[in-house]
């Protein structure tokens, strides 16, 4: 799994909660979830086990199932998305699909594990 030209990157939930991806070597601008559940008050979690790269980045923006829900933007852990590292980097996101159906995206990462 690679991001797309445009620099979005797909993520199938229905793979399951912790998804490893191997070696990230783009940019990546917006997560587009795919199979996300339509259920309201609903919490689910996935986690991306990544090798990243000086020219990867993790971007703030995000789409479910190719829609723009709720603005848009991840609310990262302290308000910053995490810097892609040359080791090992893990990113956790909780989309919370709330009792009127859109979507919020928490994310935080934890990064250059060697």
């Amino acid at each position: 799994m690679i991001p797309t030209e445009d620099n979005r990157f797909d993520v199938d939930v229905s793979l399951g909660t912790t998804i490893v991806l191997g070696t990230l070597a783009k940019k990546v601008t917006t997560w587009n979830f795919i199979n996300v559940p339509t259920e309201t008050g609903r919490l689910l979690t996935a986690k991306l086990m990544l090798i990243g790269s000086p020219t990867s980045t993790y971007g703030d923006n995000f789409v479910v199932d190719g829609v723009v829900e709720n603005g848009g933007q991840i609310k990262w852990l302290n308000r910053t998305s995490p810097v892609a590292s040359d080791g090992i980097d893990i990113l956790s996101f909780m989309l919370v699909r709330g009792d009127s159906g859109f979507v919020q995206v928490l994310g935080q990462g934890q990064t250059k594990f060697q």
